[in-house]
Parts: C-alpha cells; sequence; structure tokens
C-alpha cells in the first residue's frame, strides 16, 4: 500500500516537471540536417521616459488693487516727515496718512511697508518681492524697470540729485545687492536662479500615475529665490511747487516686470544697425555699416535688399555689399558719391535708406540708417 502512494507521488512530480517544460515546447530530435534551424523574434517594450528638465517657478502675489501696490511711492523733498518726527504717521491720524501707522526710517522718497496687517510703516525701501525656482532645473529672470509716467519730474540717470529741477532716482536692489538705476529710457538686468538642491528631485512610482520624477518631501526641499525691492529719493528746489497741483492727477509711475525663462532660453532681439545710425559721407569713400542680425525668435536670417527710402525705390544691388561673416554692409563710393556731390542738396541734408531683413517665416523686417551730407 504504501509502495502505490510512493509511486503516485513520483508520477504527479514527473507529470508537473513535464507540463512545466512543455509551456515552452518538448524538444524534438531534428534528424534531418536541413531542418536543423529556427529562429525566434522578441519585442521591446519602452519601460518609460521622464522630463527631468522642470520649470516651476512661484511668482509674487501682487493685490488686486493697484492702490495697494507695494511699489506706490511717496514723495517728500522737503523732508517734512522728518522735521516732524513723522508725526502724522505716529499719531494714529489714520483717516489722513493712507494708512500707514508708522515710520521706520527717514528719507525723501517713501513706501508703505506691510509690517503687520494692522501696521503698515513708511520707510526708503519698498516691500521686497520673492521669485521662487522650485523646479529641478536653473532658471534666468530677466528684470525690467521703466518710469512709465515722469508727471514732469526729472529722472536722474545717477543717485547725484543737485540740479535745479524736481528730480528723483529710483534703484531697483535685489537679494544678491546689485542696485540698477533705473534711467529714463528703462533699464534691465539678468540673473541665474538655481532650481531644488541635488537630490530633491525623485523617481517615484504608484499604480495610479505610474513614474513620475519629483519632490517627495516639500517640507524637507530647499528651493533657490531671488527677491528685489525699489529705494529712490528726491530733491530739495523751489521747482517742486509748480508740480504740487499737476502731481495732484499726473502721478509718476514706475512699472517693473520680470520674465522667467530656463537658463538656456534665448531671449528674442530683433534685427538692428550696430552703433550710430547716420554717416557723414566723404567723397570717394565708402560707407561701412554694422549690422545685427537679432537672436532666438525674432532674429533675421538673411538681407533681402536695401531700400532707399528717399527715392522709393530699392538701391542697386550693384551699390552696396555685404560680408555674411563681419555682418558689415558696404555702401560703395561710386553711389554716395552722387549725394556728396550733388550741388542741389544743402549741407547736413539726410538721406534715409532701409535695410530690409528677412526672418525665418520670410516675414520683412525694416531698420534705418541715414547718409548726411556734409
Amino acid at each position: 500500500m504504501r509502495k502505490k502512494r510512493f509511486l503516485a507521488v513520483l508520477l504527479t512530480a514527473a507529470m508537473t516537471m513535464s507540463s512545466s517544460v512543455l509551456a515552452f515546447g518538448a524538444p524534438v530530435p531534428v534528424t534531418d540536417q536541413s531542418k536543423a534551424m529556427g529562429s525566434t523574434t522578441g519585442s521591446g517594450k519602452l519601460e518609460g521616459y521622464l522630463n527631468k528638465e522642470v520649470f516651476s517657478v512661484e511668482l509674487p502675489t501682487l493685490p488686486a488693487d493697484a492702490t495697494k501696490s507695494p511699489f506706490n511711492f511717496y514723495l517728500d523733498p522737503q523732508g517734512l516727515i522728518e522735521a516732524t518726527g513723522g508725526i502724522k504717521y505716529t499719531s494714529g491720524n489714520s483717516g489722513k496718512n493712507d494708512g500707514a501707522v508708522s515710520v521706520s526710517d527717514y528719507g525723501t522718497l517713501y513706501f508703505k511697508n506691510t509690517v503687520s496687517a494692522d501696521k503698515p510703516a513708511l520707510s526708503t525701501n519698498s516691500d521686497k518681492l520673492t521669485i521662487t525656482n522650485k523646479g529641478a532645473i536653473s532658471v534666468n529672470v530677466r528684470l525690467s524697470a521703466e518710469v512709465a509716467k515722469d508727471g514732469g519730474i526729472a529722472i536722474s540717470d545717477n543717485t547725484n540729485l543737485n540740479t535745479t529741477e524736481a528730480s528723483m532716482y529710483l534703484q531697483l536692489v535685489d537679494s544678491k545687492g546689485v542696485k540698477t538705476l533705473i534711467s529714463g529710457n528703462g533699464t534691465s538686468r539678468d540673473t541665474t536662479v538655481s532650481g531644488a538642491a541635488s537630490g530633491d528631485y525623485k523617481v517615484s512610482y504608484n499604480a495610479t500615475d505610474g513614474y513620475s520624477f519629483k519632490v517627495l518631501s516639500e517640507g524637507d526641499a530647499t528651493y533657490g529665490a531671488y527677491d528685489f525691492r525699489l529705494t529712490g529719493s528726491c530733491n530739495d528746489t523751489s521747482a517742486w511747487a509748480d508740480l504740487q497741483k499737476s502731481l495732484t492727477s499726473n502721478q509718476p509711475q514706475i512699472k517693473v516686470t520680470w520674465d522667467v525663462k530656463p537658463e538656456d532660453y534665448v531671449y528674442p532681439v530683433a534685427p538692428s544697425i550696430v552703433g550710430a545710425t547716420e554717416y557723414q559721407l566723404q567723397a570717394g569713400n565708402d560707407v561701412t555699416v554694422r549690422v545685427d542680425f537679432g537672436q532666438g525668435s525674432a532674429a533675421a536670417v538673411s538681407i533681402n535688399r536695401i531700400g532707399n527710402v528717399t527715392a522709393g525705390a530699392p538701391l542697386d544691388p550693384a551699390n552696396y555689399e555685404f560680408d555674411e561673416a563681419t555682418k558689415t554692409l558696404t555702401i560703395k563710393s561710386s553711389f554716395t558719391d552722387l549725394i556728396a556731390n550733388n550741388n542741389n542738396l544743402e549741407s547736413g541734408t539726410k538721406r534715409e535708406f532701409k535695410v530690409v531683413f528677412v526672418d525665418e517665416n520670410g516675414k520683412e523686417i525694416l531698420v534705418s540708417f541715414y547718409l548726411v551730407k556734409p
């Protein structure tokens, strides 16, 4: 009886092993050499591919009400606030002090700082705005500022306000300690902000979302940040008296913008004439004009023609040549002599020409320069 049970166990094991082998096909001896061959095909499956160039930034949160902008400022050319110990802002006279209740430092140009919800203060520095890079890559921050309206106030290109005009200056000050004067034509600067610290972004997997590349522990992550604020000053001159009424409705305005892009982003720059755009003619001499094709999405790929605006026609290609390597346009003396020696033209007469650039989409871009008769 025991012998039968032992045989049954052996038979079951043998069948199990046999069925496992049969799943791959039972080996069959081949005796015909012409048939001793075979092949199989395997297909590959991509496990996945993650974008590890993660772009993620937190931008400054601004009040919807423009009257509460952190960059609104107060001009005090005569130092009235300091002369009175800031009593207007320390006596609780909230009906006439625009909500500020204290003065933290004295100057001639003030901003309202949010010290706490119910205790805003005046100081010579604005509240800072912060851009936080929470991505996995470094980013470039282009910070630009311009005086959108001057209100009749002279915008100084330096910090020495010693003119008789009513004047002021404003500066951008960033977290790196860089001070950038905001000229009347505006200004901009670029800076690089690093992303999350190495190791903060990790590959993870779950059945719902599959693979992902993200910060797993937000509270433990370290991010790069960039902050900036405004400061400024105005001079003391009687010229302010003439502006006192007009400034009520024609207030000066400062506009600050920020543009954040991946570090390797190429900002668009339109084609232009490099350096001077007016060229004094000398009989017998060529005129050399340097051009810039621009960069990024605004760049040109070629020059189509030179337009003689005054004559209302293209300039004959025989009268100029363009050096692709040096980006130099040469107007030949055989043409410029016609202007220089034209006795019907007064000295100082300008003749306008346009360089007609073409971008990659075939769009024409016009940039002017002038030839001036001596």
